[in-house]
Parts: C-alpha cells; sequence; structure tokens
C-alpha cells in the first residue's frame, strides 16, 4: 500500500472480505495500518480503523492481474494518468 515495498505489507486480519493490513515505513519507523477489500480484479481501501472507503468518482481505482509469475498493481487516477508496478510473485 501507499507505494510501499510489498515485503513490509503484512497481513494482521481478515474477516467478512476485508483484509487489515498494516507496515512499518523504514526510513522514520512510523506505523500505519490499513482495510483492504477485492472484488474480482478490483482493490478498495481505507485508512484502520477510521478511515473513509476509497469509493468516491475523485479516487483513485486500483486493479491488479497476475500473468504466469507476476502480478501487476494498477493504479488510475481522476487526472486520467496512471501507475502501474510489476512484482514478481516469489518476491511477494
Amino acid at each position: 500500500m501507499m507505494r510501499q515495498e510489498p515485503k513490509i505489507i503484512a497481513v494482521k486480519s481478515q474477516s467478512d472480505g476485508v483484509i487489515q493490513l498494516s507496515y512499518e515505513r523504514p526510513s522514520d519507523g512510523s506505523k500505519y495500518s490499513y482495510l483492504c477489500k477485492i472484488d474480482g480484479s478490483s482493490v478498495t481501501w481505507a485508512t484502520d480503523p477510521d478511515g473513509r472507503w476509497h469509493t468516491d468518482q475523485d479516487d483513485e481505482k486500483i486493479a491488479f492481474s497476475v500473468s504466469g509469475d507476476y502480478v501487476t498493481i494498477k493504479r488510475k487516477f481522476s487526472t486520467g494518468s496512471s501507475a502501474d508496478r510489476i512484482f514478481k510473485v516469489s518476491d511477494l
């Protein structure tokens, strides 16, 4: 989440389709926690514990795809720009 390397992100819990993720930022030790829902290839998130779900029209849209040994995360912004990151499954 939030442009962090996947290896620092931990799954804390999973219940009723909601996944709680957390990580500690290496640069300063700050701790972050997020909630995540996956619907098909779409991902929706919120800050944990009381943040809003990012479902508004102007919020970024996040999707993923898996092809062979790679996972691609696609972020599309309301400005029309996008950012993709590709990860090798064995690195996750």
